[in-house]
């Protein structure tokens, strides 16, 4: 996920505002505050998507266990979408505030695009050893395009296409349009883009393409013309927000269980609900963390965000080992303790000692 999930959002909580962020230096102690607890909340929901899918394989199909995991596993599907509107929002304000393409790509491709290329090789590792994977041109060519060495690595991809498209949308949030305009805006690109899907010309892999993910990024692009005003902001909106994530949870949180459920579901209804879901949680977290001083300032939450990147890259390769080495026959609450203890201690243990050796940014890009 960008640290943003996974890019830096690199921030001091007061006494730094937001348009000194782009000037902090990588690695610096200083990354910590609201944001790095926003990356702090999201990681979590990412693990506990991971975990919980691997326990509803588990359980007895539509138990009262199964349904439960089921749920808190769509519950917390705002994870990365959350990710993608920090990364948009921090890079989007640096675009506005005239960084050039030239240095925007080369930083962060350098930071991106080598963890990728090196997380998927480990991947296609993993799936080939296992059987799963085979070296064929057009196979690695659609997993290294779309994401697919990994079931995790989709995020990166998505993190790509989207620093590709930002200094483009950007420009259209230079005359810092309304919420309404920009609402109406991403309204009718992702209606028009959900009938293309639905009715003219299916494509496969779209929930890997970034267009699927617009509502989430163009939000972010607009709290970005807000950078000067953004706490005052958080702070008026947070009930709206509040408001609109519980409302999308009733329509989507159903048409989702279903799904898992293998239940007939409405798709336009399901997709209306993810996008507003997704926007709303995204945004009424960023509200929490600035509003609420006990989350935004949890130590816990801020350490989890500053190693959020290799917290994300890490978790899949552990949950896959356990299953292999014995995971599958641990009884359920001994199963979820491991489970869970590793894919937290694992990733910040490897961290810490890519940091002593100084080789994080070869690993993780942070």
């Amino acid at each position: 996920m960008t640290t943003e999930s996974p890019e830096d959002c690199q921030m001091i909580r007061n006494s730094t505002p937001l348009s000194k962020v782009s000037e902090m230096p990588a690695g610096s102690s200083s990354r910590k505050g609201e944001l790095d607890a926003y990356k702090g909340i999201a990681i979590l929901a990412v693990l506990t998507i991971h975990l919980s899918g691997n326990l509803i394989y588990r359980l007895d199909f539509m138990s009262p266990l199964m349904l439960s995991a089921a749920t808190l596993n769509r519950i917390c599907q705002f994870a990365v979408p959350a990710f993608l509107m920090l990364s948009a929002f921090l890079n989007g304000a640096s675009l506005l505030r005239g960084t050039s393409q030239e240095k925007f790509f080369g930083r962060r491709f350098r930071r991106a695009l080598w963890p990728y290329l090196l997380w998927s090789a480990v991947g296609i590792a993993v799936s080939f050893a296992s059987g799963q994977f085979k070296f064929e041109y057009k196979c690695i060519l659609y997993t290294m395009l779309w994401g697919k060495a990994y079931y995790h690595l989709y995020f990166l991809s998505l993190v790509l296409q989207l620093y590709l498209l930002l200094p483009f949308a950007v420009r259209l949030f230079k005359g810092r349009p309304s919420f309404w305009s920009v609402a109406a805006a991403t309204i009718a690109a992702q209606g028009l883009l959900y009938y293309l899907n639905r009715y003219v010309h299916t494509i496969h892999v779209l929930s890997s393409m970034i267009v699927w993910f617009l509502p989430v990024v163009f939000l972010g692009l607009w709290l970005a013309t807000r950078e000067d005003e953004l706490p005052e902001l958080l702070r008026r909106q947070r009930f709206t927000a509040a408001a609109i994530m519980a409302l999308s949870l009733c329509i989507y949180l159903p048409q989702a269980v279903a799904m898992v459920c293998r239940h007939p579901v409405n798709t336009c209804l399901y997709q209306v609900g993810q996008w507003l879901y997704s926007a709303g949680a995204s945004f009424f977290l960023m509200c929490l963390v600035f509003v609420a001083p006990w989350l935004g300032r949890s130590p816990l939450l801020k350490y989890l965000g500053v190693y959020s990147m290799q917290i994300y890259l890490v978790h899949p390769f552990v949950i896959t080992a356990l299953d292999i080495y014995s995971g599958k026959t641990f009884p359920l609450i001994p199963a979820v303790i491991i489970y869970t203890a590793a894919v937290i201690i694992v990733p910040l243990a490897l961290a810490k000692m890519a940091d002593r050796a100084k080789i994080s940014p070869i690993l993780f890009g942070v």
